[in-house]
């Protein structure tokens, strides 16, 4: 039934199997009729659908069936994967330091983008008064080289802190099966992997959650020590020279604290609506 093959399902339900299930599927069997024109008139459709990436769509035929076909097979299957892949309304906010924040729930906001460049010569000169070197990097890149206090004095500047490990997985987890943000594969459209340049943020694919750059470009402190009694801290998300399984969600490194890797970036989470003026 779940491929479309009605006429092998009718032949085995007239099948008598000698183990006593002959009513129960000759009951199931005079739903067939209407499973029938379910699957030709909305399942399939919705298939064609969610191979196409139209994920919105093929749940909004899903939701017109009607309640004698919930026990469809596969159809709690088709929801549970295709939902996730529907982009959620997104509550965004540009905060002062010049980048968007995106809402989670229990209220908190976590930066759209990694911390640009340009957004921390901004914060840190005109907060702390310090002009901080960048080198050759564009003011639109994800900023590098920065020890773990760095990134903390900066998230303390605007308002906020970096984000612990849960909170930022549960940015990136949009499934419980899923590897990645969009799925179990990762192509280099999704996000900048595999390589050995830096990219601007935002190049990559939107998350169904919202956001940008959130496995890919550059790993992303953390808040957590890595180990009980350890002073390293943890890592996530990968970076533009990481091979595609360390932009696994659930994959993590460890750095020093006082390291100035050029894979390592961060993002700023706020416990209130961002402000554009400070």
């Amino acid at each position: 039934v779940r491929d479309g093959r009605f006429e092998d399902a009718e032949r085995l339900v007239g099948q008598d199997d000698g183990l006593g299930r002959n009513e129960d599927w000759r009951q199931r069997g005079a739903l067939l009729g209407v499973w029938r024109d379910a699957w030709r008139e909305v399942i399939q459709p919705a298939r064609e659908l969610a191979l196409a990436q139209r994920y919105a769509e093929a749940i909004q035929l899903l939701d017109s069936l009607p309640k004698n076909c919930e026990d469809f097979p596969g159809l709690a299957q088709y929801r549970r994967d295709w939902k996730p892949r529907v982009p959620v309304a997104i509550t965004r906010r540009l905060h002062w330091d010049g980048l968007y924040y995106v809402q989670l729930e229990g209220g908190i906001w976590l930066s759209q983008t990694p911390v640009t460049v340009l957004a921390f010569v901004k914060v840190m000169t005109n907060v702390r008064g310090i002009k901080p070197q960048t080198g050759q990097q564009g003011m639109l890149e994800p900023i590098i080289g920065r020890k773990f206090q760095d990134a903390e004095s900066y998230c303390s500047s605007v308002g906020g802190k970096l984000p612990s490990s849960d909170e930022w997985m549960s940015a990136a987890r949009t499934h419980p099966d899923w590897d990645y943000p969009w799925g179990t594969d990762l192509t280099p459209a999704d996000a900048n992997y595999g390589g050995s340049d830096l990219r601007p943020v935002g190049q990559g694919r939107l998350t169904p959650t919202g956001f940008y750059d959130l496995v890919g470009n550059v790993w992303e402190w953390c808040s957590d020590p890595a180990r009980p009694g350890t002073k390293r801290r943890v890592v996530r998300g990968g970076s533009f020279r990481s091979p595609a399984k360390d932009l696994r969600i659930n994959v993590f490194q460890e750095r020093d604290p006082d390291s100035k890797d050029e894979d390592v970036g961060f993002r700023c989470m706020l416990d209130k609506k961002p402000q554009k003026i400070r």
